[in-house]
């Protein structure tokens, strides 16, 4: 029998125009995009300044990350991601080496709670729409070639099923004393995410979320690309 597809909820159906903002921007506009959908992402603010990230660092709270939001696509292979700055001292001299090197536009973030590393995307398909992938995240994501590939958009017990075909759902489970993490937030946010492609194929060309933390309390998307039509 065909498979029957999951009804897309008006609010993400609704967000052809937030899309369309994102043009050209960076991380900051397409975690905007994703949090609009109901995907959970990290705390952030945006700065392209020494004083503008100390403050936005004092509104979030030490240790923070820094991350460049020059567009750079592989940010930590170009030294564009600084992780744990303690204290404003360090966040200083971190931005101003990576200002100096890859520009002055930063995220500042919330420093992401401990779990596994999991990578969410939107990959063009056939004529049958786009695709939702899944597959092990971080820097593993290039590496392992663990990927799971549904046409979109797929339900949460879908999504779930994808998370399961891949090798690192036996870390998701817990193991060698680590705690499970919680799967069901991962599903939720893999079936937002397809059925944000799924609503607006003609705009969204690509769209990466890597990683997505999983931890015991849920799930939280700490970098995302987005690339418009």
């Amino acid at each position: 029998t065909p498979r029957v597809r999951p009804a897309v909820p008006p609010e993400i159906a609704g967000l052809a125009p937030l899309i369309e903002a994102a043009r050209g921007g960076g991380d900051a506009e397409a975690l905007a995009v994703l949090a609009a959908a109901g995907i959970p992402v990290i705390a952030h603010r945006r700065a392209a300044s020494v004083a503008e990230a100390c403050a936005a660092a004092r509104a979030l709270g030490y240790p923070v990350a820094l991350k460049t939001d020059e567009g750079h696509l592989h940010k930590t292979e170009m030294g564009g991601v600084a992780l744990g700055l303690a204290d404003e001292a360090g966040l200083a001299a971190a931005y101003r080496a990576m200002a100096a090197r890859l520009g002055p536009r930063v995220l500042v973030a919330a420093m992401a709670p401990k779990g596994i590393e999991v990578a969410l995307g939107i990959a063009p398909g056939d004529e049958y729409g786009p695709m939702a992938m899944a597959a092990a995240g971080g820097v593993l994501v290039e590496v392992l070639e663990d990927r799971a590939f549904e046409l979109a958009p797929v339900t949460e017990m879908e999504a779930d099923a994808m998370v399961g075909r891949l090798k690192i759902a036996r870390l998701l489970a817990g193991v060698r004393g680590r705690a499970a993490v919680e799967r069901t937030a991962l599903a939720r946010a893999l079936s937002r995410l397809s059925m944000l492609a799924a609503a607006h194929p003609g705009l969204i060309a690509e769209l990466d979320v890597n990683p997505i933390i999983v931890h015991a309390g849920g799930a939280v998307a700490v970098d995302a690309v987005l690339r418009l039509r």
